[in-house]
Order: structure tokens, then sequence, then C-alpha cells
């Protein structure tokens, strides 16, 4: 196995994120993969996650907190990290989410083999309070059609080469940010590869806005149409296959 070790941008926005936040901080820290930065920006939170953050960088040098004067949301929270990141790699973590200590090694190690743009992993998709609801696999190749079908890729699973995102930036006018940015890393030619292998724990909220079905179906029918203009037939297909795989992960 090759040993790569480049310093790799952790981006995470935070928004009252208390409860889950330390978990998943732990989990970037204590990555095998030591030479990390974690961009940590807090978004105007009215609970202690900007004190406890601002705690965990005092005592890790790698932690560089961002305190937003005005809540901006997550997109261009995003950006802002994006923006100073020093990394030759990026990736994304979520302030719920758990990566697997061994997550950014491995990534590192396909993303040398294989030569590609961007790598994310397969995933557990857990509850609040941290229990299993399912294991998620992912494919090996993905597509323009396999993610117009179904939104396979978890952003807190993803790897970037810095260099390949180049000016793509987080548009904050479209439901799913992170979405649009995959669909437009696609469109420029950038190549992903999957590892279907369990490095991250998703946490599903019932009341966030990937469970809000009907409101995620208008938004997805709206990029068909208004982001990537496909024809009626098309966007009419690609919803039908949407709708029939988000029953199925929800399920």
């Amino acid at each position: 196995m090759l040993k790569v070790n480049a310093l790799v941008s952790v981006i995470m926005p935070a928004y009252n994120a208390e409860r889950y936040i330390e978990e998943s901080i732990t989990s970037v820290l204590d990555q095998s993969h030591e030479n990390i930065e974690l961009i940590i920006v807090n978004d105007c939170s009215t609970d202690n996650t900007l004190k406890l953050v601002e705690s965990i960088a005092q005592k890790d040098k790698r932690v560089v907190v961002i305190n937003n004067s005005f809540n901006l949301g997550c997109a261009e929270s995003r950006n802002r990290a994006l923006a100073i990141a020093k990394g030759e790699y990026i990736a994304f973590c979520d302030s719920d989410d758990v990566w697997a200590e061994n997550k950014i090694e491995k990534q590192l190690n396909h993303i040398k083999e294989n030569d590609v743009d961007m790598v994310f992993t397969a995933y557990e998709m857990i509850d609040g309070s941290g229990k299993l609801i399912k294991y998620r696999n992912v494919k090996e190749k993905i597509s323009m059609d396999d993610l117009l079908r179904e939104n396979s890729v978890i952003f807190s699973t993803t790897l970037f080469k810095s260099r390949a995102i180049g000016n793509i930036r987080f548009n904050a006018q479209w439901f799913h940010e992170d979405y649009i940015f995959l669909l437009e890393c696609l469109q420029r030619g950038l190549v992903f590869i999957g590892i279907d292998e369990y490095l991250v724990k998703y946490r599903v909220h019932t009341q966030g806005r990937s469970f809000n079905k009907f409101g995620a179906a208008k938004h997805r029918w709206k990029i068909y149409r208004e982001f990537l203009h496909l024809n009626i037939w098309e966007s009419f297909y690609f919803f039908f296959q949407y709708i029939v795989n988000g029953l199925k992960k929800y399920k």
C-alpha cells in the first residue's frame, strides 16, 4: 500500500451542533492519516457549539475555527472554508457524522492508485441516538446517469483532489447544494470512484431536509428541468428512477 503524506483539508460547517459535533471532530482528528487541517465554520450557532469547538482548537493546532458574523447557510459556509483550505486534498464531514479511523488513509491510496479526482465510500445510516438503520453499499464507478437516478454519494464520504475542484463552489440557490456540486463536477469531467467499505456513519434526522420527501422531490424535478435543462421525457425517466430508489433507501 502506498504511503501518502499529503495535507488533507477537512471542511465541517456547524450550526447548533453541540450534541454531536465533538464525536464528529474526534473521528476526524483520530484518523490514521494525521496530516490534516480541520476547518470548522460556525454558522451563528445559538447553543454552545462555538465554545466547544474553540476549546478543541486550543488543544489541537490542526483545528481552524471560522465564526460567521451572520447566518450564511451550509453552502456559503463551505465556500468560506474552501477559500482558505491549504490541502492538496479536500474532504467534507458534516457535524453529526462519524468517520472510521482509516477512512482518509484508504481514500488517499485509492485516489493515487486509480488516478481519479474523487473517492467516496459506502456508509452506515444511523439515527439520532447512533442506532444502525441500515447499510448502504456503493458501486465502484459512477456516471452522470447513475447520479441522476439516485444520489448514492453522501458528502461526508467524499475526498477530492483540490486542483480537480478548481473554482467549483456550492450554490445556495439550489436545494441540496451538495448534489448540485457533484453534478457540476461530473459536467466538468471529474472522475469518481467508490470504495464499497463502510467508512462513515451518516446520521439521519426525521426533521432534516433529506427526510422531507415531498420537498426534496419537488426540488429534484427543478434540478432536472432548470439546472440540467433535460427535456420533459428525460426528466420523467430520471424522476421515476429517483422516486423508486428513494423509497428503497429509507425503507
